[in-house]
């Protein structure tokens, strides 16, 4: 991304979470003018590995130095198993994060680990305050929450705001996505993300093989779904997913065997599985609960965003996955390379929210979609399902299209671009309006 030619106001930002999205948050915004310091609890070796489809991957190598990054040391995904055709998507383990920390140092963007955010409030003059647990204070024109969504900065803002809040304002779209949402019945997916060594499958003659594949094994069961996937050269990732339709599932407990609790969906899978699963390094739960109306990603004094799962949580069992975090990365900054005075942050701010309320509930929905659809029981339906995946993505007729329809639809969406419909259909003329 290039500086923009028109003057910019330096904004004095604040990045709570040194995630893959608030480091490229931060030199994004560094990169526009703006003054940055990024926070974060831990300590700087927090393993993230990366999953982004085309749209995403279009974004990311605009960054210096990321397209031969990822060429050299990424895996390109030749497809799912069950079609012929090409989906290009770009997996990377933890250098992505290492090459945006080195950037961000080099751009002069101060990053403070170990340093633990407990409040925000704002000064009198209404800035944004930040307080970590030592009793730190920074203080700053922007508050971004980058740090997930079992994070500290979701819980800076309200579970609704008032009637009368801009930001809080639906339209048409987002209402259809809400609808949407709640349309697939699935209220939560429960599910373990498995990290194999592929050293490890390299011993097994019966593993073996998976390595020199770049596709997408996916194997669809009742009641779920088990993918599993190269993730750069030294590992392999297996994700489980089983969509409920419950508010209420029981924990199990961390401490409880993960391969025994999803034992019934799994146990309809090949041997296959369980000899990979019994490889991992390590593995953790995952539970991703499904919003029953849109979330909230500014605060009311308009002083604080969300980006990332801070916001909403990209799907953890999706093709997509981190879309989300990596496009509401590169859209705030976008918007804040407009700025001429911090009179006009509240401004961009609803902007942001305007722009990524329906892609991000879109997103979800689709995804949703997805789970349902791969995880139906033995019936006619799913004979349907197996016909219409067989078709090829360039087949012309209607079985084809409505299957592929809404992934093209999420691959082809450009953030870069939805900044600047919004600014020449909408947030220009605001600014005019206010007399920024």
């Amino acid at each position: 991304m290039s500086t923009p030619k028109h003057d910019v106001h330096p904004a004095q930002c604040i990045i709570i979470g040194a995630s893959l999205e608030g480091l490229l948050c931060a030199y994004l915004l560094r990169q526009i003018g703006h003054n940055v310091v990024v926070v974060e609890k831990n300590s700087e070796d927090v393993p993230r590995g990366v999953r982004a489809p085309p749209n995403a991957a279009r974004l990311l190598v605009r960054l210096p130095g990321v397209k031969s990054l990822l060429q050299n040391k990424g895996t390109t995904a030749s497809g799912l198993e069950y079609i012929e055709e090409r989906l290009d998507q770009l997996d990377s383990p933890n250098f992505l994060t290492n090459h945006l920390r080195n950037l961000c140092r080099q751009a002069g963007i101060d990053i403070r680990y170990e340093v633990d955010i407990v409040s925000f409030s704002t000064s009198k003059l209404g800035r944004p305050i930040v307080t970590s647990k030592t009793g730190e204070t920074i203080e700053g024109d922007l508050v971004v929450g980058a740090d997930g969504d079992s994070g500290i900065s979701r819980t800076f803002l309200p579970e609704t705001l008032s009637d009368g809040d801009s930001s809080s304002s639906s339209t048409d779209s987002d209402e259809d996505s809400e609808s949407t949402l709640q349309h697939t019945g699935i209220r939560q997916v429960i599910g373990a993300t498995f990290c194999i060594p592929v050293a490890s499958m390299r011993a097994d003659p019966k593993l073996e093989g998976l390595t020199r594949s770049t596709a997408i094994k996916l194997w669809m069961i009742s009641d779920g779904m088990v993918l599993g996937a190269m993730h750069g050269p030294e590992l392999y990732i297996v994700v489980i997913m089983s969509p409920s339709k419950s508010d209420n599932v029981q924990s199990q407990g961390e401490n409880a065997d993960i391969l025994e609790a999803f034992a019934d969906v799994l146990g309809q899978c090949d041997s296959l599985v369980f000899r990979l699963l019994r490889l991992a390094s390590h593995c953790h739960r995952e539970r991703q609960v499904v919003p029953k109306v849109a979330p909230h990603l500014v605060d009311t004094t308009r002083n604080l965003a969300l980006i990332g799962d801070a916001g909403i949580p990209g799907p953890f069992y999706g093709i997509y996955s981190d879309c989300l975090a990596i496009e509401s990365a590169f859209t705030l900054p976008h918007l804040f390379s407009r700025l001429s005075s911090v009179e006009q942050i509240p401004l961009l701010l609803d902007g942001y929210q305007k722009i990524r309320t329906p892609r991000n509930l879109g997103s979800l929905s689709s995804e949703l979609e997805a789970a349902a659809l791969m995880s139906l029981p033995p019936s006619a339906e799913r004979d349907q399902r197996d016909e219409a995946l067989a078709l090829a993505l360039d087949q012309e007729d209607e079985a084809s299209a409505k299957v592929w329809a809404a992934t093209l639809i999420q691959f082809n969406y450009d953030a870069i671009e939805a900044v600047d419909e919004w600014w020449i259909e909408w947030g220009k003329f605001v600014m005019d309006g206010k007399g920024a």
